[in-house]
């Protein structure tokens, strides 16, 4: 009678084995965009999306074959075990089962013979659906939740539906909120500035124009102490075309924000006071850096955005 149950008792654990090491494929693509490509009228993903369906019952079945076979195998090891071994063989089982179906011997031939039938395993519970609901079948998302933006990022960067830029502008998005107006400015030593009592010739004009800035900075004796932003649209709109000292052309409005200051009251800031150029100054409110609404918008946008001076500099070179 002991040599019957052992053999029950080994056959029970060699089907826990196999039933554990079956994994059944599911789709890469989540429910959710399984169900919108069905709703498009997409005749695969309405196959695949019954088959996930189906799959959700085959898993919940699975795990009550699993339980069920601990359950039995339990039984017979305690009835030829007695009590106290037996119950310690079967919490053995218990904590080991999972990682012996791990192995390769056992998962390979196991997955192999479930392929092999599943078309019918799965025709047979679509067939009877309202019976296998009774197992307490739960839908299977394959969409983890996201717990931080760096991970996000790391979705996005993935993504194989989004162009380059698309993704750019995304991450820059996501990060936008935590930058600081010290984490996007021009720092002090490359600052393209000029004096307030310099001529504004030829000379000085094409230099200006080389830089691709369309403001600048004006100082007075010292890059911190500045008194005034000159602005190329100013210089251009003049009606006398001979040559003008800074101080007279220059916007004598200059707002300065503090490096700590978050980029989004920086741009709310912009579209406050209507300027394109703010001083960046530390907490001594000695200069630091410059921002422009430019930079902003680049943070925002992830990309570069041409500004009137790149056009004007296109048409010269057309």
């Amino acid at each position: 009678m002991d040599i019957f149950f052992i053999i029950l008792a080994t056959l029970f654990f060699a089907m826990l084995l196999v039933v554990t090491a079956v994994l059944p494929k599911r789709s890469h693509l989540s429910h959710y965009e399984l169900k919108r490509r069905a709703k498009n009228g997409d005749g695969e993903a309405i196959k695949k999306l019954r088959r996930e369906k189906v799959l959700d019952a085959v898993e919940a079945l699975q795990n009550v074959k699993i339980s069920a076979l601990l359950v039995l195998l339990t039984i017979f090891l305690v009835t030829i075990f007695d009590w106290f071994l037996g119950i310690v063989i079967a919490l053995i089982v218990a904590l080991t089962y999972e990682v012996l179906a791990s192995f390769e011997f056992v998962h390979k031939p196991a997955q192999k013979l479930y392929e092999k039938h599943e078309a019918t395993i799965l025709g047979f519970i679509e067939k009877h659906e309202k019976f296998f609901r009774i197992f307490g079948t739960k839908h299977h998302e394959s969409i983890t939740s996201v717990h931080s933006k760096d991970e996000l990022e790391h979705v996005i960067r993935g993504a194989h539906f989004l162009d380059e830029s698309e993704k750019q502008s995304l991450v820059s998005n996501i990060h936008f909120s935590a930058k600081k107006a010290k984490d996007i400015m021009s720092v002090k030593e490359k600052i393209a500035s000029i004096g307030k009592n310099e001529m504004l010739g030829p000379l000085v004009l094409d230099q200006l124009h080389k830089t691709g800035h369309s403001s600048f900075p004006v100082f007075d004796g010292s890059p911190d102490k500045i008194v005034g932003i000159l602005n190329i649209k100013d210089i251009v709109s003049l009606k006398d075309k001979q040559s003008h000292m800074v101080k007279t052309v220059m916007n004598t409005h200059v707002h300065k924000i503090f490096e700590e200051q978050f980029v989004e009251d920086v741009l709310a800031d912009f579209l406050h006071h209507r300027s394109h150029l703010f001083i960046v100054v530390d907490e001594n409110e000695k200069t630091a850096g410059v921002v422009s609404l430019q930079d902003v918008v680049k943070t925002i946008l992830g990309r570069a955005v041409k500004n009137e001076s790149d056009n004007t500099k296109e048409k010269e070179e057309k």
